[in-house]
């Protein structure tokens, strides 16, 4: 791997990202998560022309993808398309800014061509003409590509599927792939009550996969790290994982579709992950019905006045990613699927570890 040094003023920036030469969407990058101030402040930065960090990129053949930086070109993109105004009342005040106080650069480009007041024309050149400085990255393997992002990026509040995502390969195509099925198939706020935002599904996915994969490894809480570690080693999923899991995910938005279609219902995510889970685990045993009842069980709609549904309730919302909590909840469905309610309606927790701990022995 080697790099260079170049600066860029802003308007050669733009002119490369129109032409398609300089990517916007790399996939290890996370989305647009700035603020309105803060992309306000960076603009502010530049007009009074102070210093801005350098950015990186990676060349690859024939386009350059940015590694570091992309929250601050997207910004000044999104500036420059008038998107947002400007701020004039930053601090420190500075009387020339303050005149322009809630103007977009396209109205500054408009008082260029038609009002003779210099300041516009200076503030139109500062803005077009201000160079960043930007590492140029050539002849990285992916692993390389992948690692620096992954410590640029430490520091920064990057969520553990933006982490997860550095790491270029098999594992994060295969849950891409998942995920995509997963929203092809009915996954939508309107279905399950939230957003693909910052990578949600990709996380609930992810996890099915590794506790339907490693079985024996339930008792043990699932950390980022780990999570991490299987992508930069680049883990293949089972076939017969992928498969089981895919056919669950059938499974569950044909009985949304089919019975909760105008429901509007508002799942959590720990809820969705239980009863996929619960699903992959017992896909040849149940039947529409079966997952009808279990949604209609997770929502409160029956059953909310019993002690299993609050015990269920409960461990849904705080220690959700505990080992316990999380074999709890799924043996909760396995019994409101499979068992007489009135014989389990007031179990608490102690009144099911035992079976529970036969029943996840029976999976590995």
């Amino acid at each position: 791997m080697e790099y260079t040094t170049i600066s860029h003023d802003i308007e050669t920036i733009k002119n490369k990202i129109n032409r398609g030469q300089i990517k916007m969407d790399s996939d290890f990058q996370r989305g647009q998560v700035w603020n309105l101030s803060k992309k306000q402040k960076l603009i502010d930065t530049i007009l009074r022309r102070w210093p801005i960090p350098p950015i990186q990129i990676v060349k690859l053949h024939d386009t350059e993808e940015i590694l570091d930086g992309l929250q601050r070109v997207s910004s000044i993109i999104e500036f420059l398309n008038g998107s947002f105004p400007i701020d004039g009342n930053i601090e420190p005040v500075n009387k020339e800014l303050k005149e322009l106080n809630g103007l977009t650069f396209k109205e500054i480009e408009e008082k260029v061509s038609k009002d003779n007041n210099p300041l516009y024309k200076k503030i139109y050149n500062i803005i077009l003409g201000t160079s960043i400085s930007a590492y140029y990255i050539q002849n990285p393997t992916s692993e390389e590509i992948a690692e620096l992002f992954y410590r640029f990026n430490s520091p920064m509040q990057l969520n553990p599927v933006e982490k997860r995502n550095a790491f270029m390969g098999e594992t994060r195509a295969k849950i891409k792939e998942l995920n995509q099925f997963f929203i092809n198939s009915g996954a939508s706020k309107e279905t399950l009550g939230f957003n693909d935002i910052r990578g949600l599904y990709e996380d609930i996915l992810v996890k099915v996969c590794y506790y339907y994969e490693f079985p024996g490894k339930r008792n043990i809480k699932l950390t980022t790290d780990e999570l991490i570690a299987l992508y930069r080693e680049n883990y293949v999923f089972s076939t017969e994982t992928i498969q089981v899991l895919k056919s669950s995910i059938e499974l569950f938005f044909k009985v949304i579709n089919r019975y909760f279609e105008r429901s509007k219902l508002k799942l959590s995510r720990t809820t969705v992950f239980s009863i996929l889970l619960f699903i992959c685990n017992n896909l040849k045993l149940i039947n529409e019905k079966i997952v009808q009842n279990i949604i209609l069980f997770s929502i409160g709609t029956i059953e909310s006045d019993s002690a299993i549904y609050r015990l269920y309730r409960g461990i849904s919302t705080t220690g959700t990613t505990d080992a316990l909590n999380i074999n709890l909840r799924e043996y909760i469905l396995y019994k409101v699927a499979f068992s007489d309610m009135d014989s389990i309606r007031n179990l608490n927790a102690e009144d099911l570890y035992p079976s529970m701990i036969e029943y996840m022995r029976e999976l590995g």
